[in-house]
């Protein structure tokens, strides 16, 4: 009877242990699930905001670039140019080379202003008008639509460029054909530039060398 007894007791002590280690090991899993499930969607979730965050900013940036870019992308531009010996010079100083009116090629000429005019339809093409006024004892006047391909893209700090001009030329009373062609030009800074040729790689009213200044707006 005794042993019955010791049996007794001893499956219930068992039997309390086990419940105990049981309901222990239930414990531990539900506190895991509970902290590991909603760390792991809390970091997906924060991970998708993150993305969503990081996408709209990019986008925010790359369309503030984009405004930033036209801003700066000036079409308008206007310049003054003092121009040295051009065609209209060389004609006046070759017409007295052989009488006391002018001593040598040189001084007779006396250049001649142009006021620039330019808009930029593209990165590279620029039409406008030249208006020219040569600096002698009578006055020619000339006006002159111009085609440049500038070599380097609007804003850049130097540009090359090639030009043609095509107009006219007076003196008040006839009215002749005048045309002036650049081979190799120069403008350095932006928005206000240095403007000037390579002498001789250029022919025409408006001289074999200029200089001037302009201004991008």
């Amino acid at each position: 009877m005794r042993g019955y007894h010791q049996m007794i007791k001893r499956t219930v002590i068992a039997t309390i242990i086990s419940l105990f280690f049981v309901s222990y090991a239930n414990a531990w899993e539900m506190d895991a699930y509970v902290e590991n499930t909603p760390i792991s969607e809390s970091h997906v979730d924060t991970n998708s905001r993150t993305n969503q965050d990081t996408t709209s900013a990019t986008k925010a940036d790359s369309n503030q670039k984009t405004d930033n870019q036209k801003d700066y992308f000036r079409h308008h531009s206007i310049g003054i140019e003092y121009n040295f010996l051009t065609l209209t010079d060389f004609g006046t100083s070759l017409g007295h080379l052989f009488d006391d009116k002018c001593e040598d090629i040189f001084e007779c000429s006396y250049g001649a202003i142009s006021i620039n005019y330019g808009y930029i339809f593209s990165n590279n093409i620029e039409t406008g008008l030249i208006a020219n006024i040569s600096l002698t004892k009578n006055p020619l006047y000339s006006l002159m639509g111009k085609f440049k391909f500038n070599g380097s893209d609007p804003g850049s700090f130097v540009n090359l460029f090639f030009e043609i001009d095509l107009g006219i030329i007076t003196n008040g009373n006839e009215i002749a054909p005048m045309g002036h062609i650049s081979l190799f030009g120069f403008e350095i800074g932006h928005p206000i530039s240095l403007r000037f040729q390579i002498p001789f790689l250029l022919w025409g009213q408006r001289g074999l060398t200029y200089l001037g200044v302009g201004y991008r707006f």
